[in-house]
């Protein structure tokens, strides 16, 4: 082949190797794309799903939430003390001892402000009781 045929030629098949190279990134492209696509789709079912069952989660505990609203309140019940008249005696046996309150109150496992008002209590009807009994007539 004449050289001048052959530089005549050499445009064409650059040209045509650059649309077969073309061709072949569309399709690739193509494919790349439409597997994006189903992807897209998949993440976009899941995330509807996990939608629909959070908002369906959202409703439960919002008519729980009304449900609990409606029920009426019931009233508190007195505040329950720790000292039962077990603990009453066995602290009175050991403020008889001479144990002081914050002891018996850590042995019996009871706030202290409880012993001390027991300790009062105590006081307060041991000197009642000497008072009446000093009386004439009593």
């Amino acid at each position: 082949m004449p050289e001048s045929t052959l530089i005549s030629v050499v445009p064409l098949l650059l040209l045509g190797a650059g649309a077969v190279a073309a061709a072949m990134l569309f399709f690739s492209l193509r494919g790349e794309a439409g597997e994006l696509r189903r992807r897209m789709a998949t993440m976009e079912k899941a995330a509807n799903t996990a939608h629909v069952q959070c908002q369906s989660r959202l409703e439960e505990l919002g008519e729980r939430l009304r449900q609990a609203e409606e029920r009426p309140a019931s009233p508190p019940g007195p505040p329950r003390s720790g000292l039962n008249l077990n603990n009453r005696a066995q602290a009175l046996r050991m403020l008889r001892r001479g144990i002081d309150a914050q002891t018996i109150a850590t042995s019996l496992n009871l706030p202290r402000p409880e012993i001390e008002l027991l300790i009062r209590v105590q006081r307060l009807s041991a000197s009642s009781d000497s008072a009446t009994s000093e009386t004439p007539g009593g």
